[in-house]
């Protein structure tokens, strides 16, 4: 009944690296990363990079009061979102076989169900990534609901420098407020495998592995 809401604050909020909205889909998503490495791969003097990260039960993870902080900063409705928390925080047991653990209260996480869950991803995530639109020019962004992505078309010493300070800058901001990064899932195709193995051992930390094809929103990718 108060979607019309969440959905006025999304488009008062729009970015370009946003997705999962109208004319913004997956697909395009998907495809505009595939042009890029194009672009590249026909160009002797450009190299293509893309980091595709993976947040750990992204949803589940959620502070609540990261999100009412974020939601004040960015103009979402706090009376909604007040509604939206008393929901999530319902009391909750377990049973098996008429047998019940004591009742539990969330202190963090959304439903990735629920309405407004799409909503309140962007809430969690709009200010990391402004900052790195903001300061990583020549990065671009995609964000379809939880799942990042950091691109760059340069020179090697460019993309390699450029896409792993972008990514760290987005990555820590996240993990400041309790969120984690897959130590397993989080993946860098490269249009060289020297460029790739740059790019690895600057986000060890990160655990980030390297691929000459990968798959991103579903689609097969290949950088170059």
């Amino acid at each position: 009944a108060r979607l019309d809401v969440a959905k006025a604050w999304q488009d008062a909020c729009e970015r370009p690296f946003f997705y999962a909205g109208a004319g913004k889909g997956a697909v395009p998503a998907a495809w505009k990363q595939a042009a890029w490495a194009e672009v590249a791969a026909a160009s002797s003097a450009l190299r293509d990079a893309i980091v595709l990260l993976d947040l750990v039960k992204a949803c589940e993870r959620i502070p609540h009061w990261f999100l009412v902080q974020q939601a004040c900063k960015y103009g979402f409705s706090v009376v909604l979102l007040r509604l939206s928390i008393a929901a999530y925080k319902l009391e909750r047991t377990i049973g098996i076989d008429g047998v019940y653990s004591d009742t539990l209260v969330a202190t963090r996480g959304i439903t990735a169900g629920s309405v407004f869950a799409t909503a309140e991803m962007r809430i969690v995530m709009i200010e990391a990534l402004d900052y790195v639109a903001s300061c990583s020019l020549c990065v671009w962004l995609t964000c379809y609901v939880d799942d990042v992505a950091l691109e760059t078309v340069g020179s090697e010493p460019v993309v390699e420098a450029s896409l792993s300070s972008a990514t760290f800058a987005f990555t820590s901001q996240l993990e400041a407020v309790g969120l984690e990064f897959s130590a397993t899932k989080n993946v860098v195709s490269a249009s060289s495998a020297a460029l790739g193995r740059g790019i690895v051992k600057r986000l060890a930390s990160l655990k980030v592995t390297g691929h000459g094809r990968a798959k991103s929103l579903g689609s097969g990718l290949g950088a170059g």
